[in-house]
């Protein structure tokens, strides 16, 4: 979408009209970062699944074949190492929350949809109830729901920005004591 920026015009009809373009681009800003973030996690995390799949089946295949062929028994080492890193992929997305992120994108991304619409149908609603030329008293109003639309918008994407970093440093503390848990299991070197 282009992004048209404010402009008072000289009439002020047109002035109302560039003022709500303006304020439906800045949440359409907002809607199409968190969208376009959503693709970009849904094609890692899918990505990481099929990586994971095919580490698994070959980590999981590969003794049954070494079973069934003794010869190729020197590339069993690579079944395991298979498995392994299956495994630490896992918890790299458990450690860091990609697949929680995705979810969280998706979920503000129609929260400001939904906030979208209902700033469009509140504002026709007062347009059309108005007589032309339209009323000081209307103006006030569209800018009061125009004020309290951006407001709702920030306050989502602040809260998802928020619940982010708490996620964000809980997995990190989790992924340290982990870290330090096995250290501590395997004794000094």
């Amino acid at each position: 979408m282009k992004n048209e920026e404010f402009v008072w015009a000289d009439s002020l009809e047109d002035t109302i009209k560039s003022f709500r373009i303006y304020v439906i681009n800045q949440a359409d800003e907002r809607m199409q970062w968190y969208h376009r973030w959503f693709w970009i996690y849904k094609g890692a995390i899918n990505l990481i699944k099929i990586i994971v799949i095919l580490l698994f089946a070959f980590g999981t295949l590969l003794p049954l074949i070494v079973s069934i062929k003794p010869e190729i028994g020197k590339y069993l080492p690579w079944g395991y190492f298979c498995l392994t890193s299956g495994s630490l992929i896992l918890l790299f997305d458990k450690f860091f929350g990609l697949s929680t992120r995705l979810t969280s994108f998706y979920i503000t991304f129609i929260d400001i949809r939904t906030l979208k619409h209902s700033f469009v149908v509140d504002w026709e609603a007062i347009i059309i109830n108005e007589e032309k030329p339209i009323s000081f008293k209307s103006v006030d109003k569209l800018l009061e729901i125009s004020k309290m639309f951006l407001q709702k918008v920030n306050e989502l994407v602040r809260d998802e920005t928020t619940g982010w970093t708490i996620d964000f440093q809980t997995r990190s503390n989790e992924f340290a004591k982990f870290i330090n848990a096995q250290k501590t299991t395997k004794g000094p070197s």
